[in-house]
């Protein structure tokens, strides 16, 4: 699709906030000084606020934007956040920057809503593993030998 950097942000419910989960470039998602934003804050926070998509043109321009040296530095100037939700509930942001406005065709446009659902499931998979790993945990290694 050509965007230089794309990024996944997971939500937390509870706290009100997005922690980057991922970066398609590495060298530029380590410098990015920002690992988690609040609900509300920035662009990727507006997105988790009112879950639904957010196309910033120009986010030099724009009041949302955070780290604006890091979009300077990289020379990105356009922002596309998605929201990646499973039955209402929100998982997290997909933030796609770019170095010029996006104009997807609906080739482009089908092929982001089945990577944002299929990363969905994949959080949401993700943390059920987290759940039953730390269960288990609690509860010991031999726990369900006890029973027996």
């Amino acid at each position: 699709m050509g965007v230089p950097v794309v990024s996944v942000w997971v939500a937390d419910a509870d706290t009100e906030t997005l922690r980057v989960r991922a970066f398609s470039d590495e060298a530029m998602g380590a410098a990015y000084p920002l690992r988690s934003t609040n609900f509300g804050q920035g662009a990727m926070g507006w997105v988790a606020r009112a879950r639904e998509a957010l196309s910033v043109p120009d986010m030099l321009g724009d009041s949302r934007v955070l780290a604006e040296s890091w979009w300077l530095e990289h020379g990105l100037r356009s922002f596309l956040g998605v929201p990646i939700q499973l039955q209402d509930q929100l998982l997290g942001v997909l933030s796609l920057c770019g170095r010029a406005p996006f104009t997807f065709g609906a080739d482009e446009k089908e092929l982001l809503e089945s990577f944002v659902a299929q990363a969905a499931v994949a959080i949401r998979n993700a943390g059920l593993y987290a759940q039953t790993a730390q269960r288990l945990d609690r509860r010991g290694p031999f726990s369900a030998w006890q029973r027996s």
